[in-house]
């Protein structure tokens, strides 16, 4: 099972190999995090990062911790994000997740506790309150607090085993809750995992890289297809589209692949229209370069090599994926073949999501 963390949070060292390289960790850390503030408020809040990511290490069971610390108006907002893993012997994913409820139902009767169903599996969230101790030796006034700070968690079963994942948003910030609300629960729609037929699939597509799939969904072919159109107006002439020669296909990104995520985040549209002389691919050639250049693309002309390829620059206004576009002419043959490709979706999300910093 993989998910997609927000780049701005700083990951504590969980994997540090010995207790001088964690130190060295940790103390990177902090100057990073308080970049020009003294060297005694970096020491020491590289204690707190050390106590927390050991206190981390022994346990919890935690296989990733990260913090998150923004500038909003003007102050330091900051929470931190927790995941663990622990087993159950439960039956299936949906028992699990019942007596998961029932168990924090009675563990906190005033949280709110429902069972939800995230893109590929189902989860069991908690939201709730509680209070955390900072001692005298870390608090800004020397003196001990009992800090109240606000909570979400997320119990999610990994499908087809025996384990489960905690995941944790909790923050003392309590003016910015809607925020890290938000944050986390685009944090939970990033997750996905892998079953043996996922993993044979995957490598029956790198074999048949030109094999249509059914796994897009409406929004994703309406993106392609939208750009294809303007491909289509921007070749300005018209010929014969070559129906066995237009299908989309799907897949996880290489660097989702690598994190455990398996269900499709971007998509290609391949497509060809014949019938053309060499005049009109020319012609068509210089109307999409024209057209994305004044659109603002990135431009990779080619045309005297019979072929256009354009990269779309920036994010759209509705967190759109970018989309490139790549144009062929075979001047022997008389047809154009045009491609389109969009970038991953979830890595837009979770670009889009920065933006809270």
């Amino acid at each position: 099972m993989g998910w997609l963390m927000p780049p701005f949070l700083l990951e504590l060292p969980l994997e540090a190999t010995d207790e001088d390289n964690l130190v060295d960790e940790v103390c990177d850390r902090a100057r990073t995090i308080l970049e020009g503030r003294s060297p005694e408020e970096q020491a020491q809040f590289a204690v707190v990062l050390f106590q927390l990511t050991v206190q981390l290490i022994e346990q919890a069971n935690a296989v990733y911790a990260g913090m998150a610390f923004l500038d909003i108006d003007g102050r330091t907002s900051m929470a931190t994000i927790l995941v663990s893993q622990i087993t159950h012997d439960g039956d299936s994913d949906v028992a699990v997740c019942s007596q998961t409820e029932d168990s924090l139902r009675r563990a906190y009767p005033g949280d709110d506790i429902r069972i939800v169903f995230l893109p590929r599996v189902p989860a069991v969230t908690r939201i709730g309150a509680d209070s955390i101790f900072l001692s005298a030796e870390i608090a800004p006034d020397g003196q001990a607090h009992a800090v109240p700070r606000n909570l979400v968690q997320a119990y999610v079963p990994i499908p087809h085993s025996t384990e489960l994942l905690i995941f944790e948003l909790s923050t003392t910030c309590l003016e910015d809750w809607d925020l890290y609300s938000e944050l986390f629960a685009e944090i939970l729609r990033t997750i996905d995992y892998s079953t043996d037929e996922d993993v044979a699939e995957f490598h029956r597509r790198e074999a048949l890289a030109s094999a249509p799939s059914d796994s897009l969904g409406d929004d994703m072919r309406q993106d392609l297809r939208w750009h294809s159109s303007r491909v289509l107006e921007a070749c300005v002439v018209r010929g014969r589209f070559i129906e066995d020669q237009d299908w989309m296909s799907g897949a996880a990104c290489s660097e989702c692949w690598s994190r455990g995520l398996r269900s499709s985040c971007t998509a290609q549209h391949h497509w060809r229209v014949g019938d053309l002389t060499a005049n009109q691919l020319t012609v068509a050639l210089e109307g999409v370069s024209a057209y994305f250049t004044d659109h603002g693309w990135k431009l990779e002309d080619g045309r005297h090599e019979g072929r256009v390829q354009a990269q779309q620059v920036g994010l759209s206004g509705d967190g759109r994926p970018r989309h490139s576009i790549s144009v062929n002419a075979d001047m022997g043959e008389g047809h154009l073949t045009i491609e389109v490709q969009s970038e991953c979706r979830r890595q837009v999300r979770s670009v889009a999501t920065s933006d809270f910093g």
